[in-house]
């Protein structure tokens, strides 16, 4: 259950309307676009939630944060780099509490305690706040900002594929990287579109494989970057339950399968 901290960010991001189911393919074409440092973030504040305390600073603090300042981010991150110069301090602070009288009161204490620990850096976290802020800035200028907080709200969502929510397609996004997903993007989208049936079973597929296991990944990235049209073919072929287990050993026949047919290919056109 989302905390009243994740439900004030969203509040603030997140207007109230109600959607149609999306596909897989929907979920994952938007979490590829998402620069790989923000996905992580996105899907470690969806698991654990938002950390209240303001020394907080997880990939996924640095986000919660961001959605909490909002389009005032690029002066909160003024502010703490103005505030250590000593000339500065006393102006910072006036200016800090006008702001967030107005605007976000509750949230001082954080700002307060960020601009701190900006003045006082030491240990291994002594680049956070005010430098990692800044890959949070560019979240902000990217436009990335509002689509995280929906994806937040939403994470529960059911696709439009039996049993698969918004979550499971960020994680898988979050683990094939930016150049698999890519990959399997183009799998359904080159012309002519894959139908829903292979859609549906293509990322059944991918949700069952042991991203854990080296070896499987790497046959993973051999099918996946097949030419298309071989790939098609083969996964077409394949059958498998819906178990992990399964899943690897019909890995292992479509990479076998993928290799057979570019061999004969290749005997072809010698």
């Amino acid at each position: 259950m989302f905390s009243w901290f994740l439900a004030v960010i969203l509040a603030l991001y997140v207007p109230f309307f109600t959607h149609s189911a999306k596909s897989p393919f929907q979920i994952v074409t938007e979490a590829n676009r998402f620069p790989p440092g923000l996905l992580v973030a996105l899907n470690q504040l969806i698991e654990q939630g938002p950390n209240p305390d303001v020394d907080a600073h997880a990939d996924k603090d640095v986000l919660s944060h961001a959605l909490i300042f909002g389009s005032l981010l690029p002066d909160v991150i003024d502010w703490i780099k103005h505030a250590r110069d000593p000339s500065k301090q006393k102006w910072i602070h006036s200016l800090i509490s006008y702001y967030f009288v107005k605007q976000l009161k509750q949230y001082l204490p954080l700002i307060h305690r960020l601009i701190e620990k900006a003045q006082n850096p030491n240990g291994a976290n002594s680049k956070y706040p005010w430098e990692i802020l800044d890959d949070a800035k560019a979240w902000l200028d990217g436009g990335f900002l509002p689509r995280a907080a929906q994806f937040i709200k939403e994470a529960g969502h059911q696709t439009d594929q039996d049993g698969v929510d918004q979550h499971d397609i960020l994680i898988l996004a979050q683990k094939l990287g930016q150049q698999l997903t890519n990959n399997a993007i183009n799998i359904i989208q080159e012309i002519p579109t894959a139908d829903k049936p292979f859609q549906e079973k293509f990322f059944l597929f991918l949700l069952l494989v042991n991203f854990s296991n080296y070896d499987t990944y790497v046959l993973l990235n051999s099918i996946l970057t097949l030419k298309i049209p071989i790939f098609r073919i083969v996964f077409n072929k394949a059958r498998f339950l819906p178990t992990k287990s399964s899943v690897r050993s019909a890995l292992q026949r479509i990479a076998e399968s993928g290799a057979m047919v570019l061999l004969e290919i290749n005997s072809r056109s010698s």
